[in-house]
């Protein structure tokens, strides 16, 4: 059957192609058809559109005309109403529709005179040509004619025209703004001079002997409007009013082609491609502004005007409008609350069937789409930067052939302001959390590695990966599960009396060959396996590690100034003036002890944090405006130490309040040693240290495998429309090249940071302004390498500046620390989930994991998923096995690929384990850096 199907299948696609080859050959022999509609409309190309509705009004002021045309709303996409008393748009919204003048609207339609095709070059006027071709249809009455005409040719008031007139430099500014349009969007030298100077597209100039002369000097256009639109985009005019000289229903639709400029018939100078009128007596159950409102809708459809497009007659037209009906949504009248108006779960599932179901008739009807689509699908598996070769070290060399070639322009297409720009924000984004975790690993390693090591190691290890590496936009850095298996593997030397320093060049040794020999069988793909159910138990460790750093550190400060009554505080003071009265040097342990140290640092840590969150809350918030929020939102971190640093200097007057970073003037180690590591130095009994690093050496591997190939699979995203090529596997030994090089130095080890690298590629990601309303969309992004060597060029330069650094209080970069923390947790779908158990059913949110999986089955997930997390804590909290906890991770790796699909259906693995269906809010980059790990759920990518 299944093969009976498949041959089915088969016949009708091949009668599909000999029925699109038997029309391109009529449409060869036809030219045109009889009814003046050209078949090429069918393969038209989707243009924008702007739509403007107009109602006749009486006008404000006594002139000898007492009626004029008003603007009363816009549709790009959404509908934009003009508020009557402010005389502005309002907010950009979704069109609700009265169902009624929708059905009126169809009646229109099926009485009025629809026009598809008319040419207008035998008539001096654009609007004396349509009341003609009315009265010669018999759709309007000879006796309305004169006063149809006269009130098409009345003066239209739009909502952005100033009382006054614009100033002379009006026409340069317009100008200006389409010749920087067509250099970016078009060739600035296909350009047609019109007679006053204007430059227009070619399509344009065609048709300036049929166009009204635009006044360019004085018409004051909407320059911020027109920059959200494309260069070939059209208008549509909707015009509705009432008259008593009109005795009967006049109306109209007329499909103009070629487009046609008609003076100041919308707010902005593009053709008009679409015209529909409608005017009238008074009538009865006619509500004529709604019928406008709901033909503006359909316009603003993208479905309704390809049909209309396409429309041989009017049935094509009222069937259209049946098929909007089919997919809209009646919301039925009543007293209800606003916070039940629609169900998000119902919307979302109606429109992935009907998306999908259009997709299916597409390539069903119209095979030219369905050879597409299978010649992109076999390009994209070509294409796959995962895709074996068959040949050692095939992927390293492909990435390496497709990305040398274009090394000089990766230095040259750096040159722009916008990478000025992302080299000072990525730069304060950096450079605290570097400070962070240099200030922690100190404190883990006991002084063996510390902030100038750190700063050291970022600055030239980041330098030789963007200069060499063929992804040279992640950004490299000290990361929370480094850190974490620096600290394990510090506990686990001093158990087994291994020398720490020594110990860390031959686990980064074993790194460097497992990683040679994943690239060598080309097992980058692997990453593929690791998705949502164990991001989320490392994620939800490091967190908890973060955490405890900072109750640690708060602690020993108590510990070493203890908080005092007043009589203690009072009787300490009497004894250290009798002390030096008596020229005493003996001191008890808290002789020197400074109550207020410990509550300055618990001040510093929160305020912070508090801060650095408050602002990050901004950013989706409704105060300032939305690039003012986003540079709050991304800088918060940046702005929150700031302020303490200036506060502590400023307000705080006595220094030994406030513990500083400890910080050498000259450039040395932390420790008493040399910069070259003594790789020989272990005990003469035991197991030899090139032996004992093997499992640790596997372990780091782990981490560096998932670390990197996760910042590489963010910029797979489609999205982002990268050109040059990708680096899974160069990049990867790469990185376990520096692994060596900086353990032989005794610096920490280095990585691709998730959270900087996103928050880089936000900074260098090209935008274009869409409709109003709408999120702009991201046109490409600026493939280079000297933003990366400029970031961590900057971050060594620090190092010249000793003092500055020492100014830092450490209780302020502790409370970095809990702001990571608390980040790194954001987006956290087993938090969510977590919190679930507490809530009642019916206060669920509205996600897939709640609508589409049984509760109880979720939270069987859930505690499965919490039971991996306890045992990975387990195993990190004991010194010996610390080290070993990437191993528990990659068991929570194991368990989700081979367990969970056995207790659970492949739908609620996507819906508990899969991509976040629509996220309510502009994400920052603290929420996208979780991103790769999602699309590599069950190995599908977004552009399915």
């Amino acid at each position: 059957m299944h093969h009976d199907a498949l041959q089915a299948s088969l016949s009708e696609y091949e009668f599909s192609r000999k029925m699109a080859i038997q029309v391109e050959e009529d449409e060869h022999k036809l030219g045109q058809s009889t009814n003046n509609f050209n078949l090429s409309h069918h393969f038209i190309k989707e243009h924008q559109m702007l739509v403007q509705l107009d109602e006749l009004l009486m006008k404000c002021e006594s002139r000898d005309e007492n009626e004029e045309w008003h603007q009363l709303g816009r549709w790009i996409r959404y509908e934009e109403a003009v508020e009557k008393g402010a005389q502005r748009f309002g907010k950009p919204k979704l069109s609700s529709l009265s169902f009624h003048a929708l059905l009126q609207l169809r009646h229109c339609f099926e009485i009025g005179a629809v026009m598809l095709d008319l040419n207008l070059d035998s008539y001096e006027n654009v609007f004396e040509g349509i009341v003609e071709e009315m009265v010669r249809t018999n759709t309007v009455h000879r006796t309305d004619r004169d006063h149809l005409l006269h009130l098409l040719k009345l003066p239209r008031r739009h909502t952005f025209q100033p009382s006054f007139q614009p100033p002379e430099g009006t026409l340069r500014t317009f100008g200006r703004y389409f010749g920087f349009r067509g250099n970016k969007e078009c060739d600035s030298n296909v350009t047609t001079q019109m007679t006053n100077g204007q430059n227009i597209s070619p399509k344009r100039a065609a048709h300036t002997r049929r166009r009204s002369v635009f006044p360019w000097d004085r018409a004051p256009w909407n320059t911020e409007l027109l920059k959200r639109l494309s260069t070939d985009a059209e208008a549509a005019s909707v015009s509705v009013g009432t008259s008593a000289k009109l005795r009967h229903l006049c109306i109209a639709f007329v499909r103009l082609h070629p487009d046609t400029y008609i003076e100041n018939q919308v707010e902005l100078p593009l053709p008009l491609r679409y015209l529909f009128v409608i005017l009238g007596p008074i009538t009865p159950n006619l509500d004529f502004h709604e019928i406008g409102r709901s033909l503006c809708a359909l316009l603003a459809n993208r479905s309704f005007r390809d049909a209309c497009s396409c429309a041989l007659d009017r049935t094509d037209i009222i069937q259209a409008i049946n098929d909007f009906l089919d997919e809209s949504t009646v919301i039925p009248p009543g007293d209800w609350e606003l916070d039940k108006f629609v169900e998000h779960d119902f919307i979302r599932t109606h429109r992935v069937r009907h998306t999908l179901g259009s997709r299916r008739r597409a390539l069903v009807t119209r095979p030219v789409e369905l050879d597409q689509y299978l010649l992109d699908e076999e390009k994209r598996k070509k294409n796959d930067p995962l895709r074996r070769t068959g040949v050692v070290f095939g992927g390293l060399k492909r990435e390496v052939q497709k990305r040398y070639p274009y090394y000089i322009s990766d230095l040259t297409d750096a040159f722009n302001l916008q990478c000025v720009r992302c080299v000072i924000f990525i730069f304060l984004t950096c450079f605290f959390p570097a400070l962070t975790f240099g200030a922690i690993i100190g404190e883990i390693t006991n002084g063996e590695i510390g902030m100038i090591e750190t700063l050291l190691a970022t600055s030239l290890g980041g330098i030789t990966f963007a200069l060499l590496s063929t992804q040279p936009l992640i950004v490299m850095g000290v990361v929370g599960s480094m850190l974490i298996f620096e600290e394990s593997l510090y506990e686990f030397s001093s158990v087994n009396g291994f020398p720490y320093l020594a110990m860390r060049f031959w686990v980064s040794v074993w790194a460097f060959l497992f990683a040679a020999v994943v690239v060598c069988f080309e097992g980058s793909l692997l990453i593929r396996n690791v998705t949502r159910f164990s991001d989320d138990i490392l994620s939800a460790l490091i967190s908890v590690i973060f955490f405890s750093e900072c109750i640690r550190f708060l602690w020993t400060i108590f510990s070493e100034n203890p908080l005092m009554t007043a009589e203690q505080y009072c009787n300490s003071s009497l004894q250290d003036m009798l002390r030096l009265d008596n020229n005493s040097t003996s001191s008890t342990r808290h002789s020197n002890a400074q109550p207020n140290t410990a509550l300055l640092a618990v001040f510093f840590t929160a305020a912070t944090f508090l801060i650095a969150f408050a602002l990050r809350r901004v950013r989706n918030s409704r105060y300032f405006g939305r690039q003012v929020r986003r540079a709050l939102g991304d800088f918060g971190l940046s702005i929150s130490v700031i302020l303490m640093v200036v506060f502590d200097k400023v307000l705080i007057s006595a220094s030994t309040l406030t513990s500083t970073l400890n910080i050498t003037i000259e450039l040395l180690p932390s420790a008493e040693r040399s910069w070259l590591v003594n790789i020989f130095e272990w005990p003469s009994e035991g197991t030899p240290l090139p032996m004992a690093a093997i499992l640790p050496g596997f372990l780091l591997f782990f981490l560096l495998f998932t670390e990197t190939l996760v910042c590489e699979m963010m910029l797979l995203n489609p999205q982002l429309k990268v050109k040059k090529g990708t680096g899974y596997h160069f990049d990867l030994l790469l990185s376990g090249l520096l692994l060596v090089a900086n353990a032989l130095f005794g610096l920490p080890w280095l990585c691709a940071a998730s959270m900087r690298t996103t928050a880089h590629i936000h900074s260098l990601t090209l935008y274009r302004l869409r409709a109003p309303g709408q999120k702009p969309s991201i046109v490409g992004l600026r493939e280079q390498r000297l933003t990366t060597v400029a970031l961590h060029a900057l971050i060594g330069s620090t190092l010249l500046f000793p003092s500055v650094l020492k100014s830092i209080p450490q209780s302020v970069l502790f409370g970095v620390f809990l702001y990571l923390g608390v980040m790194n947790l954001t987006s956290s779908q087993m938090l969510s989930r977590s919190i679930l158990f507490f809530v009642p059913v019916k206060y669920h949110p509205s996600v897939s994991y709640c609508l589409r999986v049984r509760t109880w089955r979720m939270h069987a997930f859930t505690t499965i998923q919490l039971l991996c997390f306890i045992i990975v804590c387990f195993i990190k909290s004991h010194n010996s096995t610390a080290f070993a906890f990437p191993l528990a991770v990659l068991m929570a790796v194991a368990v989700r690929q081979f367990l969970l699909p056995k207790l659970f259906t492949s739908i609620e693995l996507m819906a508990l384990d899969g991509i976040d269906e629509e996220p309510s809010q502009d994400g920052d980059f603290y929420e996208d850096s979780r991103k790769p790990a999602l699309l590599s759920s069950f190995n599908v990518d977004e552009t399915f």
